[in-house]
């Protein structure tokens, strides 16, 4: 259940950040030589892909908290 936590909250972090860092993402994926994947697509569509992750976090607080 604590891995269902820390997953959502990097979905939700990496989805702020994708939505209104998508600059300072670049620069942690040139920092991290490549762990963080930021391809093409989801910098063109870093809106969606954004929102997507923020979604996909808070389904796994609901799932983690549900559980409880």
């Amino acid at each position: 259940m604590i891995s269902i936590l820390i997953i959502g909250i990097i979905a939700i972090v990496f989805g702020i950040l994708f939505i209104f860092k998508p600059k300072l993402l670049e620069k942690l994926n040139e920092i991290g030589n490549r762990i963080i994947t930021t391809d093409e697509f989801a910098i063109i569509y870093r809106h969606i892909s954004g929102a997507l992750l923020i979604i996909i976090g808070i389904i796994l607080f609901i799932i983690a908290f549900s559980k409880i």
